[in-house]
């Protein structure tokens, strides 16, 4: 999906976090774009999901059952068409690979999940390709994987600080967006599914807290001051707000409940076929 901005060591990183499993995957920064400073930012992007899971199971239990698992998507640092045997980890875990590269114009950044295909001919290999629709619908989403890359060449300020300087693109912000492009927000099936044909998003979640119009949208994007807006204006950061999280919570993330305060009062005495799914990033 498209992020432009308003005028005015090829390694893999894991975050382990008490929500989201992201794994970074940086076998496809071929400018070495993700530094170790960078790389920090991207650590604050994943703990802003900390809140919610992947609903999805131990999808490798099924690796024997099915037949030339393959992603598709397109390189994060050349653009080209990628495709290689991946099989889904599942398990709450999401792989990202990021990178950059040169990027026309006023566009930023592009993020969104893999395409995938796949073929098998027993009981669980059926069993599996049940599992990956329902991880993949006009209701749920649940990504295994995805891709970020970032405009190569642009002012960025990658500091962990809000404070962002005039003049300076925040990474922090860029990134945010386009992972959540990957978990679905514009990208999705379901996502879509829930724009009506006036272009109102009317998710459940989302209708609770704007009412029962629902949001406003641009093509993949929100109208308004959110993280999703489909322009970022430099010197600005932006968290996502609580319809954005909402709008996960419409596409099946769990949210983990907040702990409880809890008041106690002592009282006295008293004790072979094949299944593919096909998704757009640009």
């Amino acid at each position: 999906m498209r992020f432009v901005a308003a005028a005015a060591l090829s390694a893999v990183g894991t975050l382990q976090s008490y929500g989201i499993n992201i794994v970074w995957d940086f076998s496809y920064d071929v400018h070495e774009f993700w530094t170790p400073e960078k790389r920090q930012v991207l650590d604050l992007v994943a703990q802003q999901f900390n809140g919610y899971i992947l609903n999805t199971p131990d999808y490798s239990i099924y690796s024997d059952d099915v037949m030339n698992f393959t992603i598709s998507f397109t390189d994060p640092g050349t653009g080209s068409l990628e495709s290689i045997p991946y099989f889904p980890a599942g398990n709450q875990t999401l792989i990202i690979f990021a990178g950059a590269r040169p990027l026309e114009g006023s566009l930023l950044g592009l993020g969104g999940p893999v395409n995938y295909g796949f073929g098998y001919s027993s009981p669980r290999g059926e069993t599996f390709a049940d599992l990956m629709y329902e991880a993949d619908n006009e209701e749920t989403f649940q990504p295994f994987a995805g891709t970020i890359s970032l405009k190569l060449e642009a002012d960025y300020y990658f500091g962990l600080e809000d404070a962002v300087p005039v003049g300076k693109i925040d990474l922090f912000t860029l990134a945010l967006h386009e992972v959540a492009h990957v978990l679905g927000i514009g990208t999705s099936d379901a996502w879509k599914a829930r724009v009506d044909e006036n272009g109102y998003y009317k998710g459940e979640h989302v209708v609770e807290i704007v009412g029962p119009d629902g949001l406003p949208t641009t093509p993949a994007h929100l109208d308004g001051p959110y993280v999703m807006n489909a322009t970022l204006t430099s010197g600005t950061r932006i968290y996502l707000s609580d319809i954005e999280y909402a709008m996960l919570e419409d596409l099946g993330y769990l949210a983990i409940p907040e702990p409880a305060t809890t008041s106690f009062v002592l009282l006295a005495g008293a004790a072979a076929i094949t299944a593919s799914r096909r998704r757009k990033a640009s």
